[in-house]
């Protein structure tokens, strides 16, 4: 991207430059004029630097500002010494906003705010081309692209060219100026942060245009029609949109959630693209995802966050994003949650990624299995809540689909088979959850009601491989119990405590959340609107 007349380049370096004796330098030609600039950390003129070498996993991470002198053509190369100088070749990978095969980009930063008719860049060979914008240059430009797309026949290659030559149309005359946000959550469900955020956004007199993004097959397409404007997912209008918007708003970050292009059509449009990305996020983070999110791969405009120590540990690990990035704003859907207990028991587990590829008959022999199958047809416990007029209910896993008939059906405990329940009512009228270690525990602690963190034997209370930042003992809002008896003991003096949260873990969740009223949506729709101050 250009920034204030900057060159910002993010990305990685091969392992070896981590060599000592490997110098980098990078080059920066204006009228004829050679700039060298070399080293690990170099000071350029009015103090602008930029650093190379920055070691993240097995990689050196490498984040480039290099300033450009203004009203000139400006070419930046790359070179490396190690044995013997030779140029730096540059690839771009698919989320990158500039590809060989998209030909160019035009586009400019200033702050946050995105202005299409600043600069024209190009890639050529191992030299990124940056010049004034010209429209005539532009025009040229877009002419030779097009021939290009034409003549490599990849597939949907005609889908392309026509996309582009409305976008072209579009974008300089009755788009010019006008803003677009897309939201969404998955491509074939809502219900998440994406939805709460839309219905919340659409009721502000802003003239802004917003779009739910969702496949059209979806139960949920027809229920958001009703509220706003929808937008099938990957059709040609979702394109044209995603091409013409200037902020995606979604609750996964994910090009392969979000982008509605794919496979060689996302190189031939990359130059068009300059989409912001605002990540309103799934749940709250309790572990290192920096490998999943960082910069050099999502380079998101806003990063949700809302609690103090998930957003301390986002500065924590390398994910590389500055404060103005990440936000403490608390996720919208916490807006939606409502005390209105119905004297029920709620029963959610978590997934294990261990379980993606085995068959239902080693599943079965899984203490998850074994230990929730268990607890949904213990009859002791059944009888006991019943007797005191509470109800039993399981909600699975989305993941758990393919082996939801491998449990038991007891009649007295209602099983979500059909995944149809909304989570957010289920959290409302709950008066206890039992979970593992699934992140609703969040959602439900925010409404300040008791949670059972059910740790059995052969199981691990972590989310995946990584160090949880999250630590179930000191920081739980309820007992960690390992042991099935006391789990059983711990559930029925909850009942007959009219399932009452005990004071220490009420202490914790005050202490926890930033903020704990129904202001979500409204920081979250404010931050967004900020960015184009």
């Amino acid at each position: 991207e250009v920034r204030n007349n900057q060159l910002y380049i993010l990305g990685y370096l091969p392992s070896f430059f981590k060599n000592k004796n490997t110098t980098i330098k990078a080059i920066r030609i204006t009228n004829n004029t050679n700039t060298e600039f070399n080293g690990e950390e170099i000071q350029f003129p009015k103090n602008n630097t930029f650093s190379l070498g920055k070691p993240v996993e097995e990689k050196l991470y490498t984040e480039i500002h290099i300033p450009l002198e203004p009203n000139t053509r400006n070419t930046i190369y790359f070179k490396v010494r190690y044995n013997i100088e030779v140029d730096i070749p540059i690839q771009f990978t698919m989320n990158a906003k500039l590809s060989r095969t998209s030909h160019y980009t035009r586009t400019s930063y200033t702050k946050n705010k995105i202005q299409l008719n600043q600069y024209l860049t190009k890639n050529i060979d191992n030299s990124i081309i940056i010049e004034p914008y010209n429209f005539k240059k532009y025009l040229k430009l877009e002419y030779s692209t097009l021939k290009k797309i034409k003549k490599t026949k990849k597939p949907k290659y005609k889908e392309t060219i026509l996309l582009r030559i409305i976008y072209f149309i579009l974008i300089n005359t009755i788009y010019k100026n006008k803003k677009a946000w897309l939201f969404m959550d998955r491509q074939n469900t809502a219900k998440d942060n994406g939805e709460h955020l839309f219905k919340y956004s659409i009721k502000q007199k802003d003239g802004i245009q917003k779009y739910f993004i969702i496949d059209k097959n979806s139960p949920d397409y027809k229920k958001i029609n009703k509220k706003g404007k929808v937008i099938n997912f990957a059709s040609f209008k979702h394109k044209l949109k995603f091409l013409l918007a200037d902020k995606i708003i979604s609750s996964h970050p994910g090009d392969d959630v979000v982008n509605p292009f794919w496979g060689e059509q996302i190189y031939q449009i990359n130059g068009l693209l300059h989409i912001q990305y605002i990540f309103l996020q799934h749940g709250i983070i309790n572990e290192d995802l920096s490998s999943w999110l960082k910069k050099c791969d999502m380079n998101l405009t806003i990063f949700v966050c809302s609690a103090q120590k998930e957003y301390d540990s986002i500065f924590q690990y390398p994910y590389h994003y500055t404060k103005e990035v990440v936000q403490i704003l608390g996720l919208p859907r916490y807006d939606a949650l409502e005390n209105q207990t119905t004297k029920q028991i709620l029963i959610i587990p978590s997934w294990r990624h261990i379980f993606d590829n085995i068959t239902p008959d080693e599943f079965k022999t899984t203490p998850y299995f074994k230990n929730f199958n268990k607890l949904i047809n213990d009859e002791e416990l059944i009888k006991y809540a019943k007797d005191k007029g509470y109800n039993l209910i399981f909600k699975p896993h989305p993941k758990t689909i393919d082996f939801i008939n491998l449990f038991t059906k007891n009649p007295e405990v209602k099983i979500d088979a059909n995944f149809s329940m909304e989570y957010t009512d289920l959290f409302n009228q709950s008066n206890l959850l039992i979970t593992d270690n699934s992140s609703v525990f969040y959602d439900f602690s925010y409404l300040k009601k008791p949670i059972l963190y059910y740790h059995f034997k052969g199981d691990t209370p972590k989310f995946t491989n990584k160090e949880s930042e999250f630590d179930f003992e000191n920081d739980g809002f309820g007992e960690v119990i390992k042991d099935y008896k006391d789990l059983i003991r711990t559930i029925k003096e909850y009942i007959d405590n009219d399932c009452e949260i005990k004071e220490k873990y009420l202490e914790r969740i005050n202490k926890f959340y930033t903020y704990h009223d129904k202001n979500n949506c409204k920081r979250n729709y404010n931050a967004v609107m900020k960015l184009y101050e």
